[in-house]
Formats: structure tokens, sequence, C-alpha cells
């Protein structure tokens, strides 16, 4: 549909005053004016109390928004959304590879309040250009402007891409014990200290509910199994099979699937647990709802 020229000069003028590109404003506008909200509600009278409100409101999304630069970004892990006890909001987190100073880097990008669930439409070891506001360093976050679109599919594949750009150890079930996630300050686990499992999947599981978050877990083991009990000298089980926490959208291969799972391990009373930020098939046996 074509806009009125009053329109069209008040998208050019968002897009000169705020840097954004002039077919980005007007994808935004036309996502707003062609929703059911604005279309259907009473309360608009017409087309030009439509177009009235979505200028404003495309002004105000644009002139509240964080700075932000466009980024070359390659996501190869998420956290799930979850709403945290304290001040009720959701997050999610995105683990990527993002292009600074002509080099690609290992960075977090935090994603709060309705932008957390951008995490359950990226498209992990693909390449992406996004608008991102940058903390410093190695931390971004998601604005109302970020938009995961337009996904362009890599010439290397996911493990090539782990195994040259992050610090990872790639190690059995059994070596766990001994390869358990660096702490910062005693507590919090350094989300960068990755390991790396192949791994044949025995079990899994899933629950939650929509107002906290849902979650979701794999039991899986490899070759280093040996059925029996065994324990390190620091009394810490060596165990035969591994449970591992997923976001609930990498719920998706049945038992018997040979996956490898990129995460961190920490200990849960004396037995190693991992918690997975990405999970990359080799045989995956697709998991069929219905028969479950």
């Amino acid at each position: 549909m074509s806009l009125p020229e009053n329109v069209l000069n008040k998208i050019r003028e968002i897009s000169s005053k705020f840097q954004v590109p002039e077919e980005e404003v007007i994808k935004a506008y036309m996502e707003l004016f062609t929703s059911d909200f604005v279309q259907t509600d009473p309360q608009f009278k017409d087309d030009e109390d439509k177009h009235n409100f979505c200028q404003r409101a495309i002004w105000v999304k644009y002139a509240s928004a964080l700075p932000t630069e466009e980024y070359e970004v390659i996501p190869i892990g998420i956290r799930a959304p979850k709403r945290s006890k304290g001040d009720n909001l959701w997050r999610s987190q995105i683990f990527a590879l993002v292009k600074k100073s002509k080099e690609l880097i290992p960075a977090t990008i935090f994603a709060t309040g309705k932008e957390s669930f951008v995490v359950n439409d990226i498209k992990l070891f693909y390449g992406y250009k996004v608008r991102l506001a940058s903390w410093g360093g190695d931390r971004f976050s998601v604005t109302n402007l970020t938009r995961f679109d337009n996904p362009k599919m890599l010439a290397v594949n996911p493990l090539d891409i782990i195994r040259k750009f992050l610090n990872v150890r790639e190690i059995k079930v059994a070596d766990t014990p001994y390869n358990i996630s660096e702490l910062k300050d005693g507590k919090f686990v350094n989300e960068w200290d990755l390991r790396l499992i192949r791994g044949i999947v025995l079990n899994y599981g899933e629950g939650g509910d929509d107002d906290s978050g849902r979650w979701a877990y794999y039991i899986i083991a490899d070759e280093s199994a040996t059925g029996e009990e065994r324990v390190t000298e620091t009394g810490i089980i060596i165990p035969n099979r591994l449970f591992v926490w997923i976001p609930p959208s990498f719920l998706k291969y049945d038992i018997d699937s040979d996956l490898y799972f990129l995460g961190t391990i920490t200990l849960a009373e004396k037995e190693p647990r991992m918690n997975a930020i990405s999970v990359i098939p080799v045989h995956g046996k697709i998991l069929i709802r219905g028969e479950e």
C-alpha cells in the first residue's frame, strides 16, 4: 500500500534523526499500521486517525530506545526466557560471536521484558545483521529496535565454529567431575567456561508454566559409562549418565539420538549437571510429539 506524503515525511525525519535506515522505519510503521489493534479497534475513527497514532507511536519507539549500532552476529546458544523472582521481569540471553573492530568475539546479548522472547525465533549458527545496545566490551543488550531478520546460512558447520572461536574443552561424561565450570566470586558460573560433550539420548522431560517459564532436559550417556558406581577422591560422583538442562525449544530429538551438547558443568549434591546453551545433532531422531 502507498503511504500519504505526510507519513513518508515523518518516516524520513525519524530515519535521519535516529540514524536508522528508512526501509527499517517503514517496516516498523507498516507492522503497526496493519496490526489487528490499529485496523479493528473502534477507537480509531478513520485512516487519518490511524496514521496520526502510528506516526506518534513510531517516533516514541525510536526516541525512547537505547543508543544502538548495527553489528554482524552469529548466535551460538541461548538461555530460554524466565521470569525473575526479584523484579518479576522476563529475561533471556543469547550467546554469540559479534563482529567488533573487524574481529569476531564471544559476547553475551541480554534481553529483558517482551524482548526476551526474541530467542525463540533465532536460528543458531546463522549470520545476522542486528541493532544492539553496547555495554562495552563483550556485553550487549536487545532493544525494541533489535530484529533478528533474514538469517544467512554460513559455509562453516557449527562444530567448526565452536572449535575455532571458543575456548571449549571436549570431554566425556565420566570426565565431568574433573571439568566443573569456573565460578566467579565463588558463586556465579562463568557462562563462557564451556564444555562440549557428545552423547546418546536415554530419556527426556519438560515442565514449568507460561507464568514463570518452561524447562526441559535430556539424560545422556556415552562410551565412558561402565555400569559401576564410582566417585572421585573428593566424593564427587563419576556419572554413567548425565542430566542436561536445555531450553525447551531444543527438545526436538528422541531417545537414541546422537547429539553434541555445549554448555557449562556444575555440581548438584555432588553430582555433575550440564546447563546446555546449544544442541547440535549428529544423528538426530526427530521427536514426534503425538507418540509421547
